[in-house]
């Protein structure tokens, strides 16, 4: 009897434990002109990705850059630790770069998932322009970006916006791109 309560028990603790992680809604507002399904690519969330504020993303990046998906990227298989991963590698021509070094005027950008299909992550579509803080993998000759969505800023009509969940980062969402270029330039200084 004591060890079908303890059993109980435990499953009740799991059972209240998984619910207090499951994704809750976010303090800011999600910019809807861009991405119609707020749960699709919250890869950061589903694995223990630290959530960054804009001084982490610069720390942990070995370039920043604003640039434009050239395509929308190609299905791409890699091993990883063991296991075989599918990602997806979009061209993004750089039309800037705001920190470090980048010695080509296109870069292959490599996001989790398969092309166009945003389970993973939402993946970058022919045509957008972006701020992404990137991290090189120069065994694979391409880049990722810092803490999965967190990396990505869309520059639309409307200001910027990002995917990420992270309220420091949201923050930014409707804002100008010039806000996050001065905080960026004040973090360099």
């Amino acid at each position: 009897m004591k060890k079908c309560i303890l059993v109980l028990l435990t499953t009740l603790i799991l059972t209240l434990s998984l619910a207090s992680c499951a994704q809750s809604e976010p303090k800011y507002e999600y910019n809807t002109d861009i991405r119609t399904d707020k749960n699709a690519g919250m890869l950061s969330t589903i694995v223990d990705c630290e959530q960054y504020d804009i001084a982490g993303l610069i720390f942990n990046a070995d370039a920043v850059i604003i640039g434009e998906a050239v395509d929308n990227g190609v299905a791409y298989r890699e091993t990883f630790m063991e296991s075989e991963i599918a990602l997806t590698k979009t061209a993004v021509s750089v039309n800037k770069v705001l920190v470090g070094d980048v010695a080509k005027d296109e870069i292959s950008f490599a996001q989790v998932g398969n092309p166009m299909d945003n389970t993973m992550t939402i993946k970058l579509k022919q045509g957008e322009k972006v701020v992404l803080f990137l991290v090189y993998d120069d065994e694979h000759d391409y880049y990722a970006g810092v803490g999965f969505e967190q990396a990505i800023f869309y520059v639309t009509d409307n200001g910027l916006f990002t995917n990420s969940n992270n309220p420091e980062l949201g923050k930014y969402d409707y804002t100008s791109l010039d806000l996050l270029l001065r905080d960026i330039n004040n973090l360099l200084k």
